[in-house]
This record gives C-alpha cells, structure tokens and sequence, in this order.
C-alpha cells in the first residue's frame, strides 16, 4: 500500500508528520485477509525512531498521543532505521516520471526485504536535546541555611549571646531592656544545644 498527501498549509514538524503516518499498519491489518505472524516497521526518521524509544523524556500533547498509540499496537523493538535512499515511501512524497517509477524500488520494496535473513537488531537513538517536541522540566531548588551560618557574619562571641538572649526575651515576650547573667547563660546552653544537634545530629 502507497498513500501520499499535501502538507498542510499549517507548519507541522517532520517528525510530526511522519508519526501520523506510522498509523498506516493497523489500516493494513484490517483489510488484509491474511494471518500475520510478525510485523516490522522502517522509517527514515531517526527522530521519530528517538520518540518511539524512549521512556524517560516527556513530549508535548501531539507527539506524546502518537507516540502512545504506537506504543499500544507496537513494541518498540519492531521499529527499525531505513536510509532514505532505500526508502519507497520517498517516491510517493517527491514524486517520479513513470520511466524512473517503473526503475524504482517503488514495486518491489527495498533490496534487503528479499535477504534470508533481516537484520532487525539496532541502536536506538536518543532524542536530541533542545529538541521542540520535548518538554522542558523546570527543578525547583530550596536551600535551607543552617541556623550558624547567620552568625557568621558576626565578630565575636559575646554578641551572638546577646542576641540569642534577646530573641529568647521577645519569644518569652519579655519586655525588660537589660539582659541578665541568666539570660545570656541561657543563651549559652541554647547555642550549644543547637551546635550538638547539626554536629552529632545522630
């Protein structure tokens, strides 16, 4: 079976184009009167081959819908690379005078198809990066600052106790304007607890 058609006047990507045409399989299946034993499948789209093998990345709406509904009536093992020069479905879209038509592996199919044996083990190509079809995954990234970092900018000691002090004050909601021995003692145990803590959390 052949079936060529015009490109929509809407751009539409390479690959996008020839997923829709990897549907063509299951159109041939019911109307062919005959038992299949074993399908493979060639494209000359190394692209598409990238799309059809690869669990990992995530595709936008229209490829990953295609690329689904292969994945559902094919294993990805049946897909395999042609070289367009091998290619007849190449004839369809660029078109020949019938002198070459008749010349051609339009008929016929491509010469390896008549080998005893089909080679069907190949690489799979990954998807390229910065492809359009691929959707970017943004990664958010939280750091959280250890509670001494923030003293790190002070001079001394004396005025981190005071501080702390103070906090522990205002969290008390204690409003007296000095800080005692006692609250800068308390201070004192409350940085080393933390320091034991992120230290020897375990």
């Amino acid at each position: 079976m052949g079936k060529a058609r015009v490109a929509p006047i809407k751009v539409i990507t390479v690959p996008r184009l020839e997923l829709i045409s990897a549907a063509v399989s299951n159109f041939l299946k019911e109307e062919l009167d005959l038992k299949v034993d074993q399908e493979y499948f060639w494209t000359d789209s190394q692209v598409v081959l990238g799309y059809i093998n690869n669990d990992t990345r995530r595709f936008h709406v229209f490829v990953a819908n295609r690329v689904q509904k292969i994945r559902d009536s094919t294993d990805p093992r049946q897909w395999l690379y042609i070289d367009t020069k091998q290619n007849p479905a190449d004839h369809a879209s660029r078109g020949l005078t019938v002198g070459e038509l008749i010349g051609s592996n339009w008929f016929a199919g491509p010469k390896f198809l008549w080998d005893r044996e089909l080679i069907t083990i190949q690489e799979c190509p990954e998807p390229i990066i910065g492809d359009p079809e691929v959707r970017v995954l943004k990664t958010m990234l939280t750091q959280t600052e250890h509670f001494f970092d923030r003293f790190s900018r002070l001079s001394n000691w004396s005025k981190i106790l005071n501080i702390v002090a103070r906090i522990k004050c205002l969290a008390n909601k204690s409003q007296s304007g000095h800080i005692s021995v006692k609250e800068r003692e308390s201070a004192s145990f409350a940085l080393i607890s933390i320091a034991q803590r992120e230290t020897w959390e375990e």
